[in-house]
């Protein structure tokens, strides 16, 4: 009988513990990691670095963004390239919104089938012919574009480092439909992209021209 208190007192010492042990341990959340952030056709990476710090999610506010008005009056997007973690082959992902709209987003690292309306991945095309620069994100109005004839315009645009007119015809899926992702708004435009590894991004307004960094 001894001996059955000794083992009884010996699991009621360690046996919890050693289970504990034996569970899997969580998983560790990454870091989100902003790589740009486009306001009302201005790039505000910068100041959206210094908004988002490195905590357990990106929390948008729409009703109250943070950031002075580059655009006022007009209708305007918000739109952030993010990614969780520092390893180049992390998922890249984007958020694009309309701003001043009441509602506070939750940007997570969980799946993104789990992710607000607005949250897509990054396209990320690479160049038919491999150069320095590789396009991750393009977007305009409150929509990431993915068209592939998008995306090689841009390309043969930054092979002659020419400037690009935004408007609906160029990023359109073809060039004789005037495809619009907010109609009846003068809407912005944002190009997300690596030079060499080094992340870069251009913007502007509708019938306006954006210039390559390269």
């Amino acid at each position: 009988m001894s001996q059955v208190f000794h083992v009884a007192r010996q699991f009621a010492k360690h046996g919890l513990i050693v289970h504990a042990n034996e569970m899997p341990a969580p998983k560790e959340k990454k870091a989100p990691r902003l790589l740009a952030a486009h306001y009302g056709g201005q790039d505000v990476t910068f100041l959206g670095r210094l908004i988002f710090p490195h905590v357990e999610n990106l929390v948008v506010d729409a009703r109250t963004f943070p950031i002075r008005d580059p655009w006022p009056v007009n209708p305007k997007s918000l739109s952030l390239v993010y990614t969780f973690g520092d390893s180049p082959t992390d998922e890249k992902r984007v958020f694009v919104s309309k701003a001043g709209e009441d509602t506070v987003w939750t940007l997570t690292s969980d799946d993104i089938k789990t992710q607000p309306p607005g949250v897509t991945l990054a396209s990320a095309w690479p160049p038919e012919v491999p150069g320095r620069i590789k396009i991750y994100a393009v977007i305009y109005g409150l929509e990431q574009i993915t068209h592939p004839t998008v995306y090689r315009r841009l390309y043969e645009a930054a092979s002659r480092n020419e400037r690009i007119y935004i408007s609906n015809k160029f990023f359109s899926n073809s060039p004789l439909i005037n495809e619009d992702p907010w109609r009846g708004t003068i809407k912005s435009a944002a190009i997300v992209y690596t030079i060499r590894g080094k992340w870069k991004s251009i913007s502007g307004r509708e019938r306006e021209y954006m210039s390559w960094e390269l």
